[in-house]
């Protein structure tokens, strides 16, 4: 099943089951509903996949694919009306008339995944330790539920997607990885980032050379005591009890407080 195909078929079975009157069949209106956010951001994360390593792309749980839109694509949440007309001079705008190819609606993707995690508290056993009164109100939740697939409707009868991007490509120093970002989002934005989840080193831009970007990683490097490897760490995952191997000799480290870390175990 495509996502185009299973997001249809997601969200015809939550209208059904919302349309149903036993509270107890709310439950299963709702993994409808995110299975069809889910089929969303994987229709529009398909056009994608040229730029995806795809070994890093099939380990994605929706959150983390919810992430890679946004950082692939900084007009995620932009619709766009594409249209083309034929150049009467080569290399000026063409003054028409032009010809509409179509609509490329897109869901803003940081809503998406604040959606998509709000309608997981609702799956989840109320006793003893989830919030109380999750279903106090069952005709509320069936409200927000038909709230929720109203505006997402469009972003299911819409199918077109449209990109064109200048990609720029280089190894990860971490965890050696391909990076791809998109040109023009770098430049928005001053960074790219390492799309493999258990990395996400970020790369600040420090400068710009005509076309080309200077990079910098977030990062902070340490020697591994055991073959004096270098050790390449993202920034962002610097607090304690966070593993991390060194890629030469394979032994494992973890750090144990402050900036110090200790062997956990042998390679």
């Amino acid at each position: 099943m495509t996502p185009i195909d299973e997001k249809r078929d997601a969200f015809r079975r939550a209208e059904e089951l919302l349309d149903q009157t036993q509270d107890e069949i709310l439950r299963y209106a709702i993994l409808e509903v995110r299975r069809c956010l889910e089929a969303v951001a994987y229709e529009k994360l398909w056009a994608y996949k040229d730029r995806l390593p795809a070994e890093i792309a099939k380990k994605w749980q929706p959150p983390q694919a919810f992430k890679a839109l946004i950082a692939i694509e900084p007009d995620t949440g932009r619709t766009s009306i594409i249209r083309f007309a034929e150049e009467t001079v080569p290399g000026m705008t063409a003054e028409g008339p032009y010809k509409q190819l179509g609509v490329d609606l897109r869901p803003d993707m940081k809503w998406l995944s604040k959606i998509y995690n709000k309608l997981g508290k609702f799956l989840h056993a109320e006793f003893p330790y989830a919030p109380a009164g999750v279903f106090a109100d069952p005709n509320k939740v069936r409200t927000e539920l038909r709230e929720i697939i109203e505006t997402i409707r469009p972003f299911v009868e819409k199918t077109f997607t449209w990109t064109v991007a200048e990609i720029i490509s280089f190894e990860c120093v971490a965890c050696h990885e391909l990076v791809l970002a998109n040109k023009k989002g770098v430049d928005a934005v001053g960074y790219a980032t390492c799309l493999n989840d258990k990395c996400g080193l970020r790369y600040l831009v420090k400068g710009k050379h005509g076309e080309n970007f200077e990079l910098e990683p977030e990062s902070f490097s340490v020697d591994c005591p055991e073959c004096s490897g270098q050790i390449v760490l993202p920034v962002h995952k610097l607090s304690a009890d966070f593993e991390f191997s060194c890629s030469g000799c394979h032994c494992r480290y973890k750090i144990a407080h402050e900036w110090a870390y200790k062997k956990i175990m042998e390679a």
